[in-house]
């Protein structure tokens, strides 16, 4: 078999041409298991021999030793007749507490250990050193690696190196390889990026990529390797058994049982799941029937495999028969955007809905995303999306490294984000009055309440806050600390936490800052001290009508100087733009 057999594909808009099928280098790494050197090195050669001309590694894979096992086998080959591609973002450092074996799923000593670093200068080391450890003279692609939590770094420092290379014909395309797909639409469309390396996103067990990247890649005219087809091996086989793999973990029984059905449908088509999972991604009509200009315009999408027992010589022998994409998820007629926000939503309800029925208590773990989003029967991309949305709601709780939680699910902590909401909307002017608006209906009430409630040793921390106001007239931070802490003890003293959180929300510590500088600066805040002050007497007499009396004239004036200031149109010490 030779190159021409398997197809050759450009990466967009670059001079680099891929073979439809490459060879992914992790596993001759030592990827979960010793491979001997004799087995990469014929891993390799059968590989050659089939026609494949593209290797992609990484300083990642086995702390370099994929690199040097790739390196060795390629030496003495013509360089113009093979494409190598690496990447950047983990320099190998020594490591100074070393413990003998790798920790990160590889079987290799130690000695050495991964930092991230997608600056300028780690971008030039890391290739340095991969040329070093490859011996080649070049590389063809550098891809960004697993950028997850360094979007900002690796795209205003890391890919503007790569283009600075690309653009001097150091190396011939740059791009990022991860493991989501909603990231690398971003790398598509807001860098320099020409190509994407997208890992376990577009297979027969999920298409997620079809909500994001794959239409980037179209509209772009850039192109999308696809690899990590086997979904870390669940679909490397014939028949999958129990204990396989799914993205890099135990594949649970939902998707055992639905990859098991896939082979079962292969079988009667006379193709194996293995050749059906390779060839997906190249043949697939799913995303071509609704995108016909695809396939002419994302010529760069190739193929990437691991090493035997699969051969690509018997992956191909057979092609998958008409039909075998009904295995594939249905999709409606709606816009991508549409689709996409309506299936987050539906993955958002029905991880609340699990909440509120008991099934996920307060305090409880989710399961790990692959069977969350089995279980949701949705994308991991859709259900990672849910998560996150739940995060900020703060339903759930993600732990880096633990896993994700439910909340204690407090009034208080839902509410939580009810401030920062209300910073967004100082700037303007109607959003401003309307915020004191709500706080006139509510805190006055809130006050009357707390006159019942109030003991002494609270009524106490009133006055002492009380105090501090008077000592500290001409200083603005002080005023407004000891003002926010004034209204906070008088709230608390109700025992509503609800109250006290959404109070706090509506005037927060912002709020409060821009208006005691406006008083300060117009020598009236003597009266809204001497407001303050009634409010206290009221507390002390536990008298509740005169108490919301009391709050609601000191809430009252702080609407109407507000107001006031901003039909008069002189300039406000805080910037207020004021609406048409």
């Amino acid at each position: 078999m030779t190159p021409h057999s398997i197809g050759r594909r450009k990466v967009a808009s670059t001079p680099v041409e891929l073979t439809g099928l490459g060879f992914g280098a992790s596993v001759i790494g030592n990827l979960y298991k010793v491979t001997p050197a004799h087995d990469a090195q014929a891993a390799l050669e059968a590989a050659w021999e089939a026609g494949i001309r593209y290797f992609d590694t990484a300083p990642h894979y086995g702390l370099g030793l994929s690199e040097r096992r790739l390196g060795a086998a390629l030496a003495g080959r013509p360089r113009d007749t093979y494409v190598v591609s690496s990447k950047v973002g983990r320099l190998l450092v020594p490591n100074e507490h070393p413990r003998g074996t790798d920790t990160e799923g590889f079987v290799v000593r130690d000695d050495l250990r991964r930092q991230w670093d997608f600056s300028r200068n780690g971008v030039l080391r890391s290739i340095e050193d991969t040329l070093e450890r490859t011996g080649l003279d070049r590389l063809d692609i550098v891809y960004l690696h697993d950028p997850d939590d360094h979007f900002n770094q690796a795209a205003k420092e890391a890919m503007p190196a790569l283009a600075e290379l690309r653009d001097q014909g150091v190396i011939g395309a740059i791009g990022a390889g991860m493991n989501q797909s909603a990231m690398l639409a971003r790398f598509l469309r807001e860098t320099a990026a020409d190509v994407v390396m997208l890992a376990g996103r577009y297979t027969l067990l999920d298409q997620s990529a079809l909500d994001d990247v794959l239409p980037a890649a179209e509209e772009l005219g850039k192109s999308v390797v696809a690899v990590g087809v086997f979904n870390s091996g669940l679909l490397s086989r014939d028949h999958p058994t129990e204990g396989m793999k799914y993205d890099y973990q135990q594949a649970p029984p939902k998707l055992l049982d639905r990859a098991r059905a896939i082979a079962d449908v292969c079988a009667a088509h006379g193709t194996t799941l293995p050749a059906a999972a390779i060839a997906f991604p190249l043949h697939s009509p799913q995303y071509h029937q609704r995108h016909p200009r695809y396939a002419k315009s994302a010529a760069g999408r190739t193929e990437r495999r691991t090493p035997p027992p699969v051969r690509p010589r018997r992956a191909l022998g057979r092609s998958p028969r008409p039909g075998t994409h009904q295995v594939g998820r249905a999709r409606g007629a709606r816009s991508r955007k549409e689709r996409a926000v309506s299936l987050t939503d539906k993955a958002i309800v029905q991880i609340r809905e699990l909440i509120r029925s008991g099934a996920l208590p307060p305090g409880s773990k989710l399961p790990p995303e692959p069977e969350l989003a089995a279980q949701l029967g949705l994308s991991r991309n859709l259900a990672r999306e849910a998560v996150k949305a739940l995060a900020v709601a703060r339903v759930l709780e993600v732990r880096r490294g633990d896993g994700t939680y439910v909340t204690s699910l407090q009034p208080s902590l839902l509410l939580e984000g009810l401030g920062g909401a209300v910073e967004l909307l100082q700037g303007d002017s109607a959003a401003l009055q309307d915020l004191i608006e709500v706080r006139r209906l509510l805190e006055p009430v809130a006050t009357a309440l707390a006159a019942t409630r109030i003991s002494d040793a609270q009524l106490a921390e009133v006055e002492q806050h009380l105090n501090a106001m008077r000592e500290a007239q001409d200083d603005v931070e002080r005023l407004n600390a000891h003002d926010a802490a004034f209204h906070r003890a008088v709230i608390a003293a109700t025992g509503n936490e609800t109250l006290l959180t959404l109070l706090e929300g509506i005037s927060g510590r912002t709020l409060r800052a821009r208006i005691w500088r406006g008083l300060v600066d117009t020598q009236t805040s003597g009266r809204t001290l001497a407001e303050h002050e009634a409010i206290f007497r009221a507390l002390s007499v536990r008298d509740a009508s005169l108490s919301q009396a009391a709050a609601l004239l000191h809430v009252n004036n702080t609407e109407l100087w507000l107001k006031d200031h901003l039909r008069s149109g002189e300039a406000l010490p805080w910037g207020v733009t004021t609406r048409p």
